[in-house]
């Protein structure tokens, strides 16, 4: 690429997706590049991205992720996802609420779930990078901070234990949403709600562009299906600044 032969390049990532179909950032550099094609294309692109690599790419901008998203690109899913949660979680009154925050990063989404919730409710963060979790605990919003991916977590917890998962900016990680929609059936009480936010796609889901997965409404709805059909969803509300 940097001798300006991008079809070698592209070549060059192709092959290193065939040999690993789970290798992150070569599948995210030809997704940008809109490489692959053939029979093999679907798959690489909806296979999941391996741990290492996403808690390596999130490692690396921790000291800058708040600035980048939020200050940059206007980034307010953390803001739709606790407001929707206000509107939407009908919890009684008693015990102090317990929210899980998958893929929690920074915290951005502490401070506003307890003013749409509640300042008792427990706050639990679960995030692949170490780093990104460190801003976490310096931010204060979350009662506990807990290195993991989202499904290996929620599948640690008791059925009917939890009020509230939150999955802000995550999905676009995860790629196919059944383990998270599971887990989430299983942990959530019977008033419980899972919130979340995608990036659309137009058909199904898979690796866009940008090296994220983006996923259909189509597909939303299959997944759904999947479960209890718990989940808030609030349609065409941007998550940032377009």
């Amino acid at each position: 690429e940097r001798r300006g032969d991008r079809g070698r390049a592209t070549a060059a990532l192709e092959r290193a997706v065939a040999l690993d179909p789970s290798e992150g950032q070569a599948r995210c550099q030809l997704a940008k590049w809109g490489g692959g094609g053939g029979e093999s294309d679907a798959a690489w692109r909806t296979a999941p991205l391996d741990d290492a690599y996403v808690g390596d790419l999130f490692d690396q901008f921790a000291a800058t992720f708040d600035e980048q998203l939020v200050g940059k690109l206007g980034y307010r899913g953390h803001l739709q996802c606790a407001a929707l949660l206000g509107r939407t979680l009908e919890a009684p009154s008693g015990e102090p609420l317990q929210v899980v925050d998958l893929g929690a990063g920074t915290g951005l989404c502490g401070a506003p779930v307890r003013d749409a919730l509640s300042a008792e409710a427990k706050l639990v963060a679960v995030d692949l990078s170490a780093r990104m979790l460190e801003r976490c605990r310096e931010r204060g919003d979350h009662d506990a901070c807990v290195v993991g991916d989202a499904v290996g977590f929620l599948r640690t917890l008791e059925p009917a234990s939890v009020d509230a998962v939150v999955a802000a900016d995550v999905l676009a990680y995860v790629g196919a949403c059944d383990g998270v929609f599971e887990e989430s059936a299983r942990v959530l009480k019977p008033h419980g709600r899972l919130v979340f936010t995608l990036e659309e796609a137009a058909s199904d889901f898979g690796l866009g562009a940008g090296g994220r997965f983006k996923h259909s409404e189509a597909f939303f709805c299959r997944a759904d299906t999947l479960w209890t059909g718990r989940a808030a969803f609030d349609a065409d509300i941007p998550w940032r600044r377009v």
